[in-house]
């Protein structure tokens, strides 16, 4: 798991880390681009911004397949 202590929104990126899926996934479910999601999870986030991106978080962990 990659280490993000210290990060902006280190709640948020602990998440998506546990969930399995990229954060490459996650910004795709918000329309955004991986440059435009890392730049949005650099400065704190709104309270709505944040549950946006927990949303696209927990949707993301019900529709990635896992192997096992």
């Amino acid at each position: 798991m990659r280490d993000v202590r210290g990060l902006p929104n280190e709640d948020v990126r602990r998440k998506i880390a546990e969930s399995n899926v990229s954060e490459y996934y996650v910004a795709d479910m918000l329309g955004l681009s991986f440059s435009g999601f890392a730049t949005l999870l650099a400065q704190p986030l709104s309270p709505q911004d944040r549950e946006t991106v927990l949303d696209a978080i927990r949707e993301a962990k019900k529709s990635t397949v896992v192997n096992i």
